[in-house]
């Protein structure tokens, strides 16, 4: 039988190694991406597929060591070949999961809650490698399309997957398998890439050198809407608000008790929106008071 500490010293080898051209690659990468912008796009999904590469690597080498030393073990005990093929194929099997696991936490994903499931871990696991394969896969189709959307983007995210029908913000990182966004209120939320593709429409409001957003503005509908916005239209047109270069406002629909109007906002500072938004909303909500009840003379 081959000397066991040699056989672990190999195993503890290739571990090290493992986790050393991980760090390894992920520093060369980043000088490049600095360098070439073509690797600055691809950075995330090259570095995630090469940690996932190397785990199989790894994992292909640590099980051949170990089922050297079972096979070594075995054949001088006579144990039958149809016993020994089937402790090969099992440890291989655990080796592979491990390192599957080992590379999926390295890239990003939480499944540690998915191990402690219990009896019904072996299901849970199930569906959440399910639901990498489709971000990962979404993760392809954003890459190849030449950037649906790129860190740094300002854009606006349609989605029944939000409270609200609109998150607007900037776009952080884009991941293998989710993307971030950083809304206009500071919040940051990640969104895995399978719901964008699958789930979520998105626009661009960078359009030649400013932002354009449309904002929603809802009011009771007992007053005439239209005097409504003639008031806010005088209000807005008499004063200036900081970083907005232009707006234009429209009735937009009455549904039920409501009015809603569309206030579409063009804008040199995208950080001054909630501002912007607040200010819109107090000078709705004064035009509506002065209709409801207008000052006595």
């Amino acid at each position: 039988m081959p000397s066991l500490a040699r056989e672990v010293s190999k195993i503890i080898v290739y571990a090290v190694i493992a986790v050393a051209l991980v760090y390894v690659i992920d520093f060369v990468l980043a000088e490049l991406s600095a360098e070439i912008p073509v690797i600055h796009t691809y950075h995330v999904y090259i570095r995630d597929a090469t940690v996932i590469a190397i785990a199989l690597i790894v994992a292909y080498l640590v099980s051949s060591v170990i089922n050297k030393g079972i096979s070594s073990y075995t054949s001088k005990r006579n144990v039958r070949r149809s016993l020994r093929g089937g402790i090969h194929i099992f440890i291989r099997t655990i080796i592979f999961v491990i390192a599957l696991i080992w590379a999926l936490s390295a890239i990003g994903v939480n499944i540690s809650a998915a191990i402690l499931g219990g009896s019904i871990g072996g299901i849970v696991v199930g569906f959440a490698l399910q639901t990498v394969l489709e971000n990962l896969l979404s993760g392809g189709v954003m890459a190849s399309s030449s950037g649906v959307i790129v860190p740094g983007q300002y854009m606006i995210l349609y989605s029944w997957l939000f409270e609200g029908p609109i998150v607007g913000g900037q776009v952080l990182e884009v991941r293998t398998l989710w993307s971030t966004l950083k809304t206009i209120y500071g919040n940051i939320i990640s969104v895995p890439n399978s719901a964008l593709i699958g789930s979520a429409t998105f626009t661009d409001i960078n359009v030649g050198g400013e932002f354009i957003y449309q904002l929603q503005v809802t009011v009771n509908g007992d007053v005439n809407s239209e005097t409504v916005l003639e008031k806010v239209n005088q209000e807005l047109s008499a004063r200036k608000i900081n970083s907005l270069s232009s707006l234009q406002i429209y009735f937009s629909s009455k549904n039920g008790g409501n009015n809603t109007f569309t206030v579409e906002l063009h804008m040199t500072d995208f950080s001054s929106l909630p501002g912007v938004i607040s200010e819109i909303n107090r000078v709705f909500e004064r035009a509506y008071w002065e209709v409801k009840a207008p000052p006595k003379q």
